[in-house]
């Protein structure tokens, strides 16, 4: 749970340093993220209803994985599309970011999940301060 508290905090932020340096429309690109964090924080609670933990996690970072991989080789080449490249990464990202938040309380018993809530965020905003670097 730490390694994907990390990363999902991580490129949950990283996503929102970068979007000011992506090509194309700065406004349309913000419009994109936003409507798809939105969509994404339903689509993450449908998820955990329908999937376990596991299939839930690698459908939402398949996603991110796949927005991430068009912004990279096919972000400069079509401008235009890349409001629809950051929507899919922004919408994985923040499925997985609001994942970890609902997977922790039903991965724990009740006695340690505030220890782990504590411990998996103090692990994710280490490597969050990395973010703006990386952008």
């Amino acid at each position: 749970m730490i390694f994907q508290w990390a990363m999902a905090s991580m490129l949950y932020y990283f996503m929102s340093y970068y979007l000011i340096y992506l090509p194309g429309n700065v406004y349309n690109n913000t419009y994109a993220s936003g409507a798809a964090e939105i969509s994404a924080t339903l689509f993450g609670g449908i998820l955990i209803k329908f999937c376990n933990a596991r299939w839930a996690f690698f459908i939402s970072n398949c996603v991110a994985l796949a927005g991430g991989l068009c912004i990279l080789f096919f972000g400069t080449a079509y401008e235009a599309w890349m409001p629809a490249f950051v929507i899919i990464a922004k919408f994985g990202v923040s499925s997985t970011y609001m994942l970890v938040y609902a997977v922790t309380i039903d991965l724990f018993p009740t006695l340690f999940s505030a220890t782990a809530f504590g411990t998996c965020n103090f692990v994710a905003n280490l490597t969050t301060i990395l973010s703006p670097y990386v952008a």
